[in-house]
């Protein structure tokens, strides 16, 4: 699933302050290497009252510029780096030995219920993946989707649920979400956006899985943010993605955890969608 990017062009002319445009904007500078699509699976631990950032092996010699930005963010967050040796279980807690979902998955499905999505709350696919015949958008993609669709969304303000609020420390603020129904060259999709303080996310709609991803962390190598809270960051399974700048620009890195939902009613759109004039067409 792609489009023009020159069409975007005036969106980043006007693009206002909020997170997504930002990134966005941030994010095209960032280079289409192979580097870039490169996943690496961290884990974060409290240890004498100081969060702990567990790296693989060997990450110096396969991925140093990942590295490199890993230290940067260790040092403006006062994190400790540890080179991960030991003998656990790495995979997402969705996947393991109780096969029951986190708490954050389970706040996200509420979240979609919430905002009207039909049907009951949303069960994690199993296995924990994007189907086969699902479209996948890469996540750079998706982001430039989320801010060009912004200004023409459907706005809408929630509490948060207990659920939510448990993983990211209590924090109440309510959450504002965006969504429209979006026709791409490929298919046709419904695409959401939250934020609150502690709370950033994105997702879609994609044959019969509703994506989401929700953003920890991230910025350029010379000041990568901590986007939610402790708590948050040290009770969910996340991955860290390099975009290395260009022409020697800062790098960009995110850190993310994506859950797959299952969505038995395929692309039918929540009710704050309904008689949504002007839906955004990407080509």
């Amino acid at each position: 699933m792609e489009f023009d990017r020159e069409t975007s062009t005036a969106s980043k002319r006007n693009a206002g302050n909020s997170w997504i445009e930002r990134l966005s904007d941030v994010m095209r500078h960032a280079s289409d290497e192979v580097p870039s699509r490169l996943h690496t699976t961290l884990s974060c631990h409290v240890r004498g009252k100081r969060p702990i950032l567990f790296l693989p092996p060997e990450m110096g010699t396969l991925q140093p510029q990942g590295l490199a930005y890993l230290r940067a963010f260790a040092r403006r967050h006062s994190f400790g780096l540890v080179e991960d040796r030991r003998k656990i279980d790495l995979r997402p807690v969705t996947e393991s030995r109780d096969r029951s979902p986190s708490k954050l998955a389970m706040g996200i499905s509420l979240l979609l219920k919430q905002t009207g999505m039909p049907g009951g709350a949303r069960t994690l696919s199993s296995p924990h993946r994007l189907n086969a015949d699902s479209l996948h958008v890469d996540l750079a993609e998706l982001v430039h989707m989320a801010a060009l669709a912004r200004r023409r969304s459907k706005r809408i303000v929630l509490l948060p649920n207990r659920m939510i609020v448990d993983m990211i420390g209590q924090d109440t603020h309510p959450i504002v979400g965006h969504a429209c129904r979006l026709a791409t060259t490929d298919s046709n999709t419904v695409l959401s956006q939250f934020e609150s303080p502690s709370f950033r996310s994105i997702g879609y709609s994609t044959g019969r899985q509703y994506v989401m991803h929700v953003f920890l962390a991230g910025g350029s190598s010379d000041a990568p943010e901590l986007w939610t809270r402790l708590q948050l960051f040290t009770h969910t399974d996340f991955r860290f993605r390099l975009f290395p700048g260009q022409r020697q620009g800062p790098d960009y890195g995110l850190f993310h955890a994506t859950y797959f939902f299952e969505m038995s009613d395929g692309t039918k759109s929540p009710w704050w969608l309904k008689q949504e004039p002007d839906n955004p067409t990407l080509q």
